[in-house]
């Protein structure tokens, strides 16, 4: 028995043509911001045994959500979704693109393949989209279960790796505005980080004036909360202060209030849906369309990711919206 919110543990899902089991559920996040939950896995194609990470970030409904209504946006029906699924593509599509920054430099897993499929009984929400991130497997543990045995040279170690890769994806545009030690494996053998979930990831502009290059002292590094006492103490201010940019700063706080999930008490377990489903026949990855809202372009190394052949998705693929 675990206290997720909905468990996908043990269920298999065919994902362009090939089945893949999920073993274990890492960490679980209602977004309000596009009516979805995100889901980080680790999985295995069965036909092959090899080892993978898995993202899924499903449709929910959006009377899920107490704080989403069309009227907050002046809009109405199928247009109120038609938006909100708009932004969540354009968020997949740049999490796909974050995920190849940051394996450019070591530190994240390799991006595999990507699909978005009707979410079909296996989700609770079935006439929902469903969107995919296969990724290699990374080595190491989850770092919020290990920090506090690790050493003083290892979380000092963490720490500076920490302020590289995210001084990386600031220079490509991205920051995280909600930090979270789930979010990041450590492998002892080779004293290697790697981040592995970019769940409220914001665009910034790292050509601002007020965009300060991220530190081991920035509260972007900082705010992870796992280097405790006076030795840890920071030498210079920095993060996410009034003077700093970033795009939306209103995901919630780890740390009081939030909707992440780690597993923690307190949640409820739904009907349980099929553990298996073939929908195959079903698989559309988003292409960038006319109309994304995503731009970081303009002055900047970072781009979108390219649409990748055989993987368009057409608007009648879309599952149909509720009545």
């Amino acid at each position: 028995m675990t206290d997720w919110k909905f468990d996908l543990t043990g269920r298999v899902r065919t994902i362009l043509g090939r089945p893949i089991r999920i073993e274990e559920q890492l960490s679980e996040l209602d977004d309000e911001r596009y009516s979805e939950r995100q889901v980080l896995t680790l999985a295995r194609y069965m036909d092959t045994d090899e080892p993978i990470m898995l993202k899924i970030r499903y449709e929910l409904r959006t009377d899920s959500f107490w704080g989403l209504r069309p009227k907050n946006y002046g809009i109405t029906g199928k247009e109120y979704l038609e938006t909100i699924r708009q932004r969540a593509d354009d968020d997949y599509l740049a999490e796909i693109k974050l995920v190849e920054d940051v394996e450019e430099i070591g530190h994240g897993p390799a991006y595999l393949a990507h699909a978005s499929q009707r979410a079909g009984e296996m989700f609770p929400y079935p006439d929902g989209a469903v969107n995919f991130i296969i990724m290699t497997r990374v080595p190491g543990e989850n770092v919020a279960r290990i920090f506090e045995t690790l050493s003083y040279e290892q979380l000092e170690s963490i720490r500076r790796q920490l302020a590289f890769i995210l001084e990386h994806m600031r220079q490509r545009w991205f920051v995280l505005s909600t930090q979270s030690p789930h979010f990041l494996r450590y492998d002892r053998a080779t004293d290697k980080l790697y981040i592995v979930d970019y769940t409220y990831m914001h665009v910034t502009d790292p050509n601002h004036d007020r965009c300060k290059p991220i530190t081991v002292d920035s509260m972007f590094v900082l705010a992870f909360d796992i280097w405790r006492g006076p030795e840890f103490a920071p030498k210079s201010p920095g993060g996410p202060s009034g003077t700093d940019i970033v795009s939306d700063n209103n995901a919630p706080s780890l740390r009081s209030g939030n909707t992440y999930n780690q597993g923690g008490s307190g949640s409820s377990h739904p009907p349980q849906q099929p553990m298996y489903q073939d929908t195959d026949e079903e698989n559309r990855p988003p292409s960038l369309r006319s109309g994304n809202t995503y731009n970081p372009r303009s002055g900047s190394p970072s781009k979108p990711p390219n649409q990748r052949t055989g993987q368009d998705r057409n608007q009648e693929n879309r599952p149909p919206l509720p009545r």
